[in-house]
Formats: structure tokens, C-alpha cells, sequence
């Protein structure tokens, strides 16, 4: 069994690697990690129905995920064991959300995460051949899903039309890469499935246009190109489902890139 869980610089252990060593750093409590492999809540809104009978109930959409766990600290005197925990409490206060890398059951996934309320860290009174301090921490990640990286398949540059199969539990959201082979002065469409995503922005030979479905923002060299998408809707892989993938310029010629990272809930 594995389980390791990464957040804000520091790696806290499922397993004591070799008893014959020196215990230091973080180690996961017996309990695990609450919130990692477990669901989320979903989230539903119910309005009196307007013939007077029961509610109209209208479609429901998934809480944040809360994370939790405790366990205990680990050093060899008294120095090293508050500079853990100074480092510890201080863990993402910027206030920002950080990815959190879990590794469950050999499951490698991340998310992001952003503190929620204060970690502890107290100390040990009883001696022990190891220095030791109890810590808890809580998370909250806002979105809810996680993820697994992307197949080395998808991330080749291709004319397409391709066929995409990806792994997860819950809807992918592509980030496109689209890349002019010959001038495309017309714009060009993207296609996943019956859906098209329009481009009306031009792009000359050589140049690449990004398009992240999370926010249908186009962006050259990184800057956004305003007004870009002339039409159509966001882009969305379903799991396990082969699914067509293709770019249809409408002038010119180009190559693309459809990054469907596995998503899970």
C-alpha cells in the first residue's frame, strides 16, 4: 500500500520506510487522510413547483472538497523539531491555493488546495528515543476535482481528425494548443464529439493560439487575443468514451493539440 500526501513544500508519510533509521519529518496518523478518496457533497437548490405539488427541483452541482488530516512530527533534537513546526504553521499563508499531491492505493492525483483554518503543531512532554510533536491540518479545495496527468499520446502535435479516449470519473476540460502550419487568416474551428468551438482570430505560419476550455480564453504568447472565439460552446471530453477530436480551419492549414487531463471526483 501507498499513501503520501505534497502540499506547500512539504511531504508527509503514509509509512515508516525502514524502522532500523532515525525517525524525521511528517508521518499520516492511522487514521489517513480525511476527504482525499471520498466524494464530495452535491449541491442542490429546490424551488415550490408551480403546479402546487412537490418542488421543482433544478440541477445540482458539486460542494468544495474539505481535507483533513493529523499525525506526528518526527526530528532528532530539539532545533530541528521547532524548525518543523515553525515551517509548518506557516504553510500556505499567503492565502493562495497550492496543488496538493496525493498518492493513495498507487493513485497519483492533484488537486488545489488553499488552508483552511490554523494548523497545529504541539510538541511531545514524554520523552521518546524520537522527539515528536502532534500536528493537524485542514484544507479546502474550492474545485472539487482532481486529476491525473495527461496521456503522453495526447500531448503530440497531430492534423487530426484523432480519436480520444480518457481515463477519469468526471468530465475533461481540454486546453487546446493550435498551431499554423500555412497562414490561417480565416480562423478555424475545433470539434470534440456533435460540439464546435469557433476562432475567428487569425494566426500567420508558425504561430500557436492556446484555448483553455476552463475559461475559453485565447491567448498568443501567452497574452489574450480579445474577441477570438466567434461562436460555439466549451469544449468537454467524457470519460472513458472514444470521442472524435478534430481542427477544421477554415482557411489555410494547422496542427493541434487536445490536453485532456484524466479527471476524477
Amino acid at each position: 500500500m501507498t499513501l503520501e500526501m505534497k502540499y506547500g513544500g512539504f511531504e508527509f508519510h503514509g509509512f515508516v520506510r525502514d524502522y532500523g533509521q532515525p525517525l524525521d519529518g511528517f508521518y499520516i496518523g492511522v487514521d489517513g487522510v480525511e476527504g482525499w478518496m471520498d466524494g464530495v457533497e452535491m449541491r442542490t437548490t429546490a424551488e415550490a413547483s408551480p403546479d402546487g405539488v412537490g418542488d421543482f427541483v433544478l440541477p445540482g452541482e458539486l460542494a468544495n472538497r474539505t481535507i483533513s488530516w493529523s499525525g506526528l512530527c518526527f526530528a532528532q533534537s530539539e532545533d530541528a523539531l521547532a524548525e518543523w513546526g515553525e515551517g509548518f504553521t506557516a504553510i500556505a499563508s499567503d492565502g493562495d491555493a497550492h496543488r496538493l499531491q496525493g498518492d493513495e492505493l498507487g493513485r497519483q492525483r492533484w488537486a488545489m488546495a488553499q488552508r483552511s483554518g490554523k494548523p497545529t503543531f504541539r510538541a511531545a512532554r514524554r520523552p521518546t528515543r524520537n522527539l515528536r510533536a502532534r500536528y493537524e491540518i485542514s484544507l479546502n479545495a474550492p474545485d472539487p476535482r482532481k486529476y491525473a496527468s495527461v496521456d503522453r499520446a495526447l500531448l503530440a502535435f497531430t492534423s487530426g481528425p484523432i480519436e480520444v479516449v480518457v481515463r477519469g470519473t468526471y468530465l475533461s476540460t481540454p486546453t487546446f494548443t493550435v498551431r499554423a502550419t500555412t497562414n490561417m487568416p480565416a480562423g478555424y474551428t475545433l470539434r470534440v464529439g456533435a460540439d464546435q468551438f469557433r476562432v475567428s482570430a487569425p494566426l500567420t505560419a508558425g504561430q500557436s493560439h492556446v484555448i483553455d476550455m476552463n475559461d475559453e480564453l485565447v491567448t498568443l504568447g501567452g497574452v489574450a487575443v480579445l474577441g477570438a472565439k466567434s461562436g460555439g460552446v466549451p469544449l468537454y471530453v467524457r470519460p472513458r468514451t472514444p470521442t472524435d477530436v478534430s481542427l477544421v480551419p477554415n482557411s489555410g492549414a494547422g496542427q493541434f493539440i487536445c490536453s485532456a487531463p484524466p479527471t476524477f471526483v
